[in-house]
């Protein structure tokens, strides 16, 4: 794994986008829709779209509460995610795939072929795309705002931050609702921007299965992304050598 600093930009291959038959997609309104604006922008990237099954057999969220029932006399569970089938479709080359959920929320997958930063891009690219077609309020950087956690929570504890029982933020604890809303303020207040990355978070509040840093093995690959102060989307680059998956499930 190279460092941050040897990346080069990278060289994407995409594959082949599956087009819907003429006449099948809706009408645009003159008011467009976040599908339609995410549809448009991950066309011309040549994004696959996927549909994946809701019903499953087996419970596959580890540590989450899931939704059981009975379907023709055999237990069965509404699938959380699609997570598992984007990783497949990647395995197969699809390159990128893209979900839209049952409650009208979207999963992105894609090969990475130098860094993780690539994906960081990718989403900017599409989070600005609705930007601009619908929360025109929002104001943000040409250029995507990395913030590193250790920076995000020296912020809080430079402005005073406390939590309702007094305790200030911990580099190596995530943060709480209230935390990620003040650091937003603060954002705002020093970069003028609504939108942000908290990147490299500790490798103790992610999976064990995100890729270390390369140069510091208690940061980890893995990001939040906030709008305005709020996290809506979290991301972080999964562990494709088995020597070092093992080796963290070890530890």
């Amino acid at each position: 794994m190279k460092g941050d600093e040897a990346m080069k930009p990278a060289s994407i291959t995409l594959s082949k986008n599956q087009r819907r038959p003429a006449g099948a997609r809706s009408k645009n309104t003159s008011k467009p829709s976040m599908t339609s604006l995410v549809e448009r922008k991950h066309e011309r990237r040549q994004a696959i779209e996927i549909y994946t099954p809701k019903l499953q057999d087996g419970a596959a969220e580890s540590g989450s509460s899931v939704f059981q029932l009975d379907y023709s006399g055999r237990p069965a569970f509404l699938a959380q995610s699609s997570q598992l089938a984007r990783q497949m479709s990647i395995a197969a080359k699809f390159e990128r795939a893209r979900n839209w959920l049952k409650y009208i929320g979207l999963d992105l997958e894609m090969a990475i072929e130098e860094h993780y930063r690539e994906a960081l891009e990718l989403i900017f690219d599409t989070l600005k795309a609705i930007f601009e077609g619908i929360y025109k309020h929002l104001v943000w950087l040409g250029e995507t705002l990395r913030v590193p956690f250790t920076k995000g929570v020296q912020m809080l504890q430079n402005a005073a931050w406390t939590d309702e029982y007094g305790n200030r933020p911990s580099l190596d604890q995530d943060l709480h609702t209230r935390d990620e809303i003040r650091l937003g303020e603060l954002v705002k207040e020093r970069y003028k921007s609504d939108f942000f990355v908290l990147d490299k978070f500790p490798a103790s509040v992610r999976p064990f299965y995100i890729m270390p840093d390369p140069v510091d093995d208690s940061k980890t690959n893995s990001f939040g992304i906030f709008i305005p102060g709020q996290e809506i989307l979290t991301g972080g680059h999964g562990i494709h050598y088995f020597h070092v998956l093992e080796d963290r499930m070890q530890k």
